[in-house]
């Protein structure tokens, strides 16, 4: 049989049963403490990837409403746009038809002051410093500019078409526009 123990080697064995016992306890609560330390990181993982989900959602939806909102102000302002754009391009093309139809009035007059100058001759039989009368209504683009019958005096070839047309500063003009009118030979004659 075995040999009783002294009360002092029963102390000692208890205390250490004790320890023993309290080191376990703490091991356990240390385990559990760290479980519920992972099981907390992996909550706040979890919440802070369902946020950045949710903020690159709102993301989206906040970028296809501006897109929309851009889109639907270009389509709004689209009209506007197309109606300036067509104005401006009347008025030039407005300016193009005055160019078209006449010569800078810088043109020499001196074939007023020494009447017909038969050493400058223009197409169609005419000379410079002639005076010419309409033979017809003449139109630009569908707007009466010279009546028939209208006297003008020829300045000379046209500046843009020498071959074709003749310069013309006619007394009436009723566009009331100033300058010269570039004219085929079929649209004046000499006498009334």
């Amino acid at each position: 049989p075995a040999a009783p123990l002294d009360p002092e080697t029963k102390r000692k064995a208890e205390e250490a049963r004790l320890r023993e016992k309290e080191v376990k306890k703490k091991a356990k609560e240390q385990a559990a403490a760290w479980r519920a330390e992972v099981k907390r990181k992996e909550v706040e993982a979890e919440a802070k990837r369902q946020a950045d989900l949710k903020r690159k959602e709102e993301d989206a939806v906040a970028k296809r409403k501006a897109d929309e909102e851009a889109k639907k102000k270009a389509q709004e302002e689209e009209p506007a746009k197309a109606a300036q754009e067509a104005e401006a391009k009347n008025a030039a093309d407005a300016e193009e038809r005055k160019k078209l139809f006449s010569a800078p009035s810088g043109i020499k007059r001196d074939a007023k002051k020494s009447g017909i100058d038969r050493s400058k001759p223009v197409i169609g039989g005419y000379f410079e410093g002639q005076t010419v009368y309409a033979a017809k209504d003449i139109t630009v683009r569908g707007n009466l500019v010279i009546k028939r019958g209208c006297a003008g005096l020829i300045t000379g070839p046209a500046e843009n078409n020498p071959t074709q047309r003749i310069a013309v500063e006619f007394s009436k003009r009723e566009d009331r526009l100033a300058g010269v009118l570039n004219v085929v030979p079929s649209e004046i004659k000499k006498t009334r």
